[in-house]
């Protein structure tokens, strides 16, 4: 059967394989001197997760290149370092532990998705924050192992779990995402989907990795998860699920 199917390939194909001995799957391409791997990343069937981030058209977008801080010197001293190998074609990370944060100050739309791609979380807590400052309205996503909740609060309240959605644990990568518009809120995780409310809407808001000082609400305060962020996005519209679920799959490409 071996010697049939090389007879189909014709006489140049043929002489390549009987040098090298071996047929290899189309991420490999074939050469005079033998085979030469072909790196996922250069692929042209591949999209990188940073590509189809940047085609949603959003207003933010940190790529966490290696030793950059995109925010300003008071919202957050980490700065991010070399990838960990949590994406194929990645520039860098911000490794995050309770106790650190980092903000910014965007124009956020209405309706508006935040989009967070990252590892799997190490310490349970808070992995990213849209809140106001003093006291006002917000809401953050606090993830464990196994999943993440969308906890809202209105100015002057306490948090309240809102919904729930769990990881795919055979996940290398996990993709959270919130659309917003008013007092709806749709949380995405790895596919998974929960709809809920928010106790108030969200104006002129904080959008930080942690949780963000300034903006926690009353009662008992949520610490930052232990996580390592690969890209962070604020889309200034609602994303389909179509779309969140393209950036899962690259994210988690082999």
């Amino acid at each position: 059967m071996i010697g049939l199917a090389v007879l189909a390939l014709g006489g140049a194909a043929a002489a390549e394989i009987q040098t090298t001995g071996a047929l290899y799957a189309d991420e490999s391409s074939a050469t005079l001197s033998g085979f030469e791997v072909q790196s996922l990343c250069s692929w042209a069937g591949y999209e990188p997760v940073q590509d189809l981030l940047a085609a949603l058209g959003p207003s933010l977008h940190w790529g966490f290149e290696e030793s950059s801080a995109p925010w300003s010197d008071d919202a957050g001293s980490p700065v991010s370092v070399a990838p960990d190998g949590t994406l194929v074609c990645d520039q860098g990370v911000l490794a995050l532990e309770p106790g650190q944060s980092v903000w910014t100050t965007p124009t956020i739309s209405d309706p508006a998705t935040v989009i967070l791609v990252l590892g799997a979380p190490t310490v349970a807590g808070t992995a990213f924050t849209v809140a106001e400052l003093t006291g006002g309205a917000g809401f953050d996503v606090r993830v464990t192992a196994a999943g993440a909740t969308l906890h809202a609060w209105d100015a002057g309240g306490t948090a309240a779990a809102i919904v729930t959605a769990s990881f795919d644990s055979a996940a290398s990568a996990h993709v959270l995402a919130v659309s917003f518009s008013g007092t709806d809120a749709n949380l995405w995780v790895d596919g998974n989907v929960a709809d809920g409310v928010l106790p108030a809407p969200v104006g002129a808001p904080v959008l930080g990795l942690g949780a963000v000082p300034g903006t926690e609400p009353d009662g008992p305060a949520s610490a930052t998860a232990a996580f390592s962020a690969t890209e962070l996005a604020l889309v200034p519209t609602s994303v389909a699920a179509t779309e969140l679920a393209a950036v899962f799959a690259s994210a988690t490409a082999p």
